[in-house]
């Protein structure tokens, strides 16, 4: 058990993440991490992950996510793939949005060696790391769905073309159909370089996405999600308004404690109330 104190309200499990790999024996040499609101339907998921590391630097165990209801006992709802079972269907998947890309969060394993190369991401201080660290996994750090998490520009488009082109990136399209269509979107605004959370993870996805490749397994299975609090409360397409407003910048913002916890480093009252505020709108227990 790995124990450390922090001093400020902001989202640290990516932080969190790397300093528990860091102090695993030395012996060890795969590793997972898994939120701890999931149970697995494979009782051989951890076997199974293990034996896939050998193959794949990077595994998801699940090929599947379904999210439990309050008060369910026996899941009878419809799951989402896997960020890694929909990027093996479909390798452009990790440039396309959340409505198409697959679940990217609750659980990964990988190789030690790699972790230790580069780390998860550990920046997002509202969340959304997992799918950070997916979509550079996939070589999809550019995609609309990463600059949007890391307040890079994005441009805006109606809600109800939104909901057009999510359908129309559901589509089994040929791949040189898929390939014109991302070729046209990869580049980046020119300002997002220059914003500096975006500029921030590209200088960690860049190295980890050469490495990884895409080269992501996933295990048979799915994940259960357990319900705690209502997904509304998240507020997943507006919570980085708050950071975007304030020009969030991991390197002047945060600074590490004397346990390697990110607390701020900046006197910014109003970004660090917004923040606070937001963990206690998500409502957790209902």
């Amino acid at each position: 058990v790995i124990q450390v104190r922090g001093r400020d309200v902001m989202w640290v499990k990516e932080r969190l993440i790397n300093l528990a790999i860091a102090r695993l024996p030395a012996h060890v040499t795969k590793v997972a991490w898994l939120d701890a609101d999931i149970l697995f339907t494979n009782p051989d998921w951890a076997k199974q992950t293990a034996a896939l590391l050998d193959k794949w630097p990077l595994v998801q165990p699940q090929e599947r996510v379904g999210r439990m209801e309050r008060g369910q006992l026996t899941f009878a709802g419809r799951s989402r793939r896997s960020f890694a079972c929909q990027l093996q269907r479909r390798p452009e998947s990790a440039q396309l949005s959340s409505a198409a890309h697959g679940q990217p969060g609750v659980a990964w394993a990988a190789r030690r060696k790699l972790i230790a190369r580069h780390g998860v991401y550990d920046a997002a201080i509202l969340a959304g790391g997992d799918e950070l660290f997916a979509h550079a996994a996939g070589g999809g750090m550019n995609s609309r769905c990463a600059r949007g998490i890391a307040c890079a520009a994005v441009g805006h488009r109606p809600f109800l073309l939104q909901k057009a082109i999510n359908v129309f990136l559901r589509i089994p399209w040929p791949r040189w159909l898929a390939e014109w269509y991302l070729a046209r979107r990869q580049a980046p605004p020119v300002a997002a370089a220059d914003e500096p959370f975006f500029a921030h993870y590209l200088r960690w996805a860049r190295p980890f996405a050469a490495e990884v490749q895409g080269r992501i397994g996933c295990v048979p299975g799915m994940a259960l999600h357990l319900w705690h609090g209502d997904p509304v409360n998240r507020q997943y397409g507006g919570r980085n308004a708050i950071l975007k407003r304030h020009n969030f910048d991991p390197e002047v913002d945060l600074c590490a404690n004397s346990a390697g916890l990110w607390e701020w480093a900046s006197a910014r009252p109003e970004l660090h109330r917004e923040v606070q505020a937001y963990f206690t709108s998500r409502r957790e227990d209902g």
